[in-house]
């Protein structure tokens, strides 16, 4: 089913508790796909993983000097692992968008040499939102900001100069801006779902606007945020518990690897005994449960997705997958 482009609203309005169960159903019906899906890309971040420490010791060959000598190309290194790390995420996302509507279980589509068009628009198209309404977001936040400070501190506050002013006009004033950013912050988050859409039409091949997406969640806009707040409140707190132990576990073997510890080279760290036996099992473990953390973020997208454009009606879905 094609998606209905010629409208100005949904075609169908989601159920919040419908969300929430296709959020889970698909992943646990095909649990032994989401764990295919997630190998390949692991094992990448792996990879970029060692050769990001295998460039800092190639800046930076003795411990003693990785500080003076990282700083200059410290922040192109983040940029190029963090546009790495967010492409091999695009396939991931968009091989599990493409398995759940259309049946494609390849799990060759998630090797990083395989990328193609739909994952870098995808890419494109994520640092599009995301930056564009991070910007306005920062800007949004620092009118809210002046305009409180003048209204505690009046004319004054343009001179900068704080230290006249008592710690309980601060902290009223502090006081006052939270609750609005938190507000702010929640309008922003449900702004940028009603803008969404674009990424599984993306990786469905479909042409598809942000216009589009915003005329397609028009009165869905709290329905939306409210299911992805509540699915974030249950994945943090399964995710939480999950972390700690394996958090715990993660520090019990870095303290107890003194190879680690002793060694002065990056390149050293990396080709340790303890790294290749204890920290890199531990770290793929971890990215695939972090991956499979996300899926069900996907699908509850996917659902909503599918519910507001009519590309594939939930029950549809769910009889694929029952």
């Amino acid at each position: 089913m094609s998606i209905q482009s010629n409208t100005d609203q949904a075609e169908q309005s989601i159920a919040i508790g419908e969300a929430i169960s296709e959020a889970f159903s698909p992943l646990f019906s095909n649990f032994k796909t989401a764990i295919k899906f997630t190998l390949l890309p692991s094992i990448s971040l792996i990879v970029m993983m060692g050769i990001g420490i295998y460039f800092i010791s190639m800046i930076a060959p003795n411990s003693a000097t990785i500080e003076q000598e990282i700083s200059p190309l410290f922040f192109i290194g983040q940029l190029f692992f963090f546009l790495l790390g967010y492409l091999i995420f695009c396939q991931f996302y968009a091989a599990w968008v493409r398995f759940i509507f259309l049946g494609e279980n390849s799990a060759t589509e998630t090797f990083l040499l395989k990328l193609n068009k739909r994952h870098l628009l995808l890419t494109g198209k994520g640092l599009l939102l995301g930056i564009g309404s991070y910007i306005v977001f920062i800007i949004v936040i620092a009118i809210f900001i002046l305009a409180a400070a003048l209204i505690f501190f009046g004319g004054e506050v343009l001179s900068l100069q704080f230290d006249n002013y008592s710690p309980s006009a601060i902290g009223g004033m502090i006081f006052l801006i939270f609750p609005i950013m938190l507000f702010v912050m929640a309008f922003f988050t449900a702004i940028v779902l009603k803008l969404s859409y674009v990424f599984p039409a993306t990786a469905l091949d479909e042409p598809y606007s942000f216009s589009m997406s915003w005329a397609h969640t028009k009165t869905q806009g709290f329905k939306i945020f409210i299911s992805f707040f509540v699915l974030y409140l249950i994945i943090s707190f399964a995710a939480g518990i999950l972390m700690t132990i394996l958090g715990g576990i993660f520090s019990v073997v870095l303290f107890t690897s003194g190879d680690i510890f002793q060694a002065e080279n990056p390149a050293d760290i990396l080709t340790s005994t303890s790294t290749i036996l204890l920290v890199v099992p531990l770290y793929f473990g971890v990215m695939i449960f972090s991956l499979l953390a996300m899926i069900p973020f996907i699908n509850m997208h996917n659902y909503c997705f599918a519910t507001n454009t009519g590309w594939q009606s939930s029950k549809e879905i769910t009889e694929r997958f029952s």
